[in-house]
This record gives C-alpha cells, structure tokens and sequence, in this order.
C-alpha cells in the first residue's frame, strides 16, 4: 500500500491535484506519472508530510512540461522547496480557489 493518494479534479482552466501522504523514492514515480497527465496543474499539498529530493525533480518535471501552482504546501513541503531554491520558480497560493481563479 501506498504512503501517498492524489486526487484530480478538472476545473477551468487547471486540474487541481490535492496530494496526501508522503513524496518520496518509493512514491515519487506514481506522484511523477499522475502530473505529466496535465499541462496546467494547481497542487495543493497542504497534507504532504514529506517530500525527498525525487518528488522535487517530479515537480520540476511537470515544470518543464506545463504551469504548475502549489496551493497551502505544508511546512515540510515549504521547508523542502526552500532549502533546493526553487521558491521562485513556482507560484505559491494560499487557497484552491485563489491558484485555479488568478490569471494563467
């Protein structure tokens, strides 16, 4: 069993992708594989109580691939962010409604 659920939701003009559990070596393949299916991703990851270094190139990737929003991250998931200096490279909204309703 999986330390890690997401659940998708197609809204205009994103899906928004609500993440639970941990991101990690052992989770960071299935988190990868769901956010390549979008190319405009809101994520909230307001319950992710850990995120390693493979969830981080996961987001990177979809990057790449698409816009990505993170929505309410956790402290972990902030502290993480912060620490690879890649702050900047995603917009950080506080509520669901704000990333998918701000200007894509």
């Amino acid at each position: 069993m999986s330390d890690l659920s997401m659940e998708a939701k197609t809204l205009e003009p994103c899906t928004l992708i609500t993440v639970k559990g941990r991101v990690d070596s052992t989770t960071a393949q299935e988190f990868e594989a769901e956010l390549t299916k979008y190319k405009k991703i809101a994520l909230n990851m307001a319950d992710v109580s850990y995120m390693s270094s493979a969830g981080l190139r996961a987001l990177v990737k979809a990057k790449k691939n698409g816009e990505v929003r993170i929505v309410a991250p956790s402290s972990r998931v902030a502290e993480v962010l912060d620490l690879a200096g890649l702050n900047s490279l995603f917009e950080t909204f506080q509520s669901n409604e704000d990333a998918v309703g701000a200007r894509w």
